[in-house]
């Protein structure tokens, strides 16, 4: 999120066009330098990954036929109300274009009386203040961080797994066990881990095709990276690797059903997730998680993850 309110000169705000997705992933890749780079078959996958039922829009900001800014307003569940991103290209900001594109972006999605989210990296005290000018307070704190696999020693969790066996909890990944039946059986577990997870704003329950769409036929989806933890045929753990468009993968979702948490199962299924990202040949596995999660956080820093620096999460409406 940009930094200014000063009043811009000859700016035009636009419709954004598949042309645009690669100055848009420019744009993002030189304002957050600590992050992977950005492509634009990412923004493709983004803007498009809206959901039908709520408002959407994406403009650009051009100055001297220059794409200089970008602002996007979506739906994504089974996150609640809007997701908002305005950023300007960082030889442009101070300027007014962001005050610009974020009043255009919400002003045609005002009538829908939804909740606007915005993420705002913590050091950045400039677009902090500019979120608070507009409106926008803090409600949640969160962090990436990501896994060397070319360092990450699988040998090192022999007994994690080995204590996950001997509980008769057994490894598979979807792509070996997808039945109909086995779909459904997930699609509960899904439901159940996303609701626990801790969050200001409770997270909404995936329909059945939301759920199928993201977790098993999306673009991004890899059933061969799904594990799950099978006690006999009851799925009971969770630990999900995407890989998103420009190759970034991500473990985007563990989980334990409530009955078997305290178990060690947790940390054994995301053990068993990087295993296999790194026999399928990734490099490396990014992850986020809020910062009030800290069974998961301990988690991560005993794998090995690195953090990234904290977000703040901010809402308006």
């Amino acid at each position: 999120m940009p930094s200014s309110a000063r009043p811009g000169g000859a700016i035009t705000l636009r419709e954004v066009g598949p042309s645009d997705h690669a100055s848009i992933a420019a744009i993002l890749t030189r304002s957050y330098p600590h992050e992977p780079t950005v492509t634009a078959e990412q923004i493709g996958w983004i803007i498009g990954r809206a959901d039908p039922q709520r408002p959407k829009v994406a403009l650009v900001a051009e100055a001297e036929g220059a794409i200089v800014g970008f602002g996007y307003l979506r739906g994504a569940p089974p996150l609640p109300g809007l997701l908002l991103n305005v950023e300007v290209d960082v030889s442009h900001r101070r300027r007014g274009i962001g005050t610009r594109l974020l009043e255009a972006v919400t002003t045609r999605a005002a009538d829908h009386g939804l909740s606007t989210m915005v993420s705002v990296v913590a050091a950045d005290t400039g677009s902090l203040a500019f979120a608070a000018r507009h409106g926008f307070v803090e409600r949640d704190r969160r962090s990436e961080s990501k896994i060397d696999l070319s360092t990450f020693d699988v040998n090192a969790f022999a007994d994690v797994l080995q204590r996950a066996a001997d509980r008769r909890i057994r490894f598979a990944v979807m792509a070996d066990i997808d039945t109909p039946e086995m779909r459904r059986r997930l699609f509960t577990l899904a439901n159940q881990v996303t609701g626990d997870m801790p969050s200001v704003d409770p997270m909404e329950p995936l329909t059945y095709d939301q759920f199928v769409a993201a977790w098993l036929e999306g673009p991004s989806a890899r059933r061969e990276l799904l594990v799950i933890g099978l006690e006999d045929d009851d799925p009971v753990a969770v630990s999900m690797v995407t890989v998103f468009p420009g190759g970034i993968a991500y473990n985007w979702m563990t989980g334990v059903m409530p009955s078997h948490r305290g178990r060690g199962l947790g940390l054994a299924a995301k053990v068993e997730a990087l295993r296999r990202a790194k026999a399928a040949g990734i490099d490396e596995v990014w992850t986020e998680n809020h910062n009030r999660n800290a069974p998961m956080l301990a988690i991560n820093a005993r794998l090995g993850y690195e953090p990234m620096p904290e977000v703040v999460q901010l809402v308006r409406g």
